[in-house]
C-alpha cells in the first residue's frame, strides 16, 4: 500500500497537484514468469481554466514478465483509467495495451528499454461546442539508455525519448509529439 501524490508545471505555472493511494502486489507464476498488478486513485486538481478537468482518476493495471536470462527480459502490459473529470464531456474510460524488452550488459555497460503501447480512450459525452463525442486512439514509442558505468550515489541516468501518435475523430484533438525524459534508477 502506497501514497502517492504528483504536481505538474505547464509554461513554470503550476498547472495540476494530486494526491491518492495504490495497491500492489505481484506473484511469481513460474521461477521465469512474474505477474504484478496494481490499483490506484488520485484525486487531480486542475489549476486556472482547466479547472472543469479536476476530478478522481482511478487505475488498474497488470504487468506479465517473461525473464529470458538475468539480463534480460519482456513485459505485456494491460490496464484500464477512468478519469471523472467535473463535466461529462471530459470524463473518459482509457483501455491500455503494451510490450516492451529490457537488456542490460550490452558493450560499454549499456541497458536498453523499448516499448509499445497503444491506448483507446472514449469520452462520456458530446463536446457541446462540436456536438459530438470524443473518440481516440493512441500510440506511445519509448527507447530508453542507461550505462551502468555512470554511477551517481548509487544511481545511474536513464534517458529516454518518447514518440506520441494521437488520433481523435475530433480534428482538433490529433497530434504527434516527440519528448525526452531523464530519469534515475538505482544501482545493485
Amino acid at each position: 500500500v502506497l501514497a502517492t501524490g504528483s504536481k505538474r508545471w505547464y509554461g513554470g505555472n503550476a498547472f495540476t497537484d494530486g494526491a491518492g493511494a495504490r495497491i500492489e502486489g505481484q506473484t511469481a507464476l513460474s521461477p521465469r514468469i512474474l505477474l504484478n498488478g496494481a490499483v490506484a486513485a488520485l484525486h487531480v486538481r486542475y489549476a486556472g481554466a482547466y479547472r472543469d478537468y479536476t476530478g478522481p482518476v482511478i487505475s488498474a493495471n497488470a504487468q506479465l514478465t517473461t525473464f529470458f536470462d538475468a539480463h534480460s527480459f519482456a513485459r505485456a502490459v494491460v490496464g484500464v483509467v477512468r478519469e471523472r473529470a467535473r463535466i461529462a464531456p471530459l470524463r473518459d474510460f482509457q483501455y491500455v495495451l503494451g510490450a516492451g524488452y529490457y537488456r542490460e550488459n550490452l558493450p560499454l555497460g549499456f541497458a536498453v528499454y523499448v516499448n509499445v503501447q497503444g491506448a483507446l480512450v472514449r469520452y462520456d459525452a458530446p463536446l457541446p461546442a462540436l456536438g459530438r463525442v470524443r473518440n481516440d486512439v493512441g500510440t506511445e514509442y519509448r527507447l530508453s539508455l542507461s550505462n551502468r558505468n555512470f554511477d551517481v550515489f548509487g544511481f545511474t541516468p536513464v534517458v529516454s525519448y518518447i514518440h506520441t501518435d494521437r488520433y481523435s475523430n475530433i480534428g482538433l484533438y490529433t497530434y504527434h509529439r516527440n519528448r525526452a525524459e531523464i530519469g534515475v534508477t538505482r544501482n545493485f
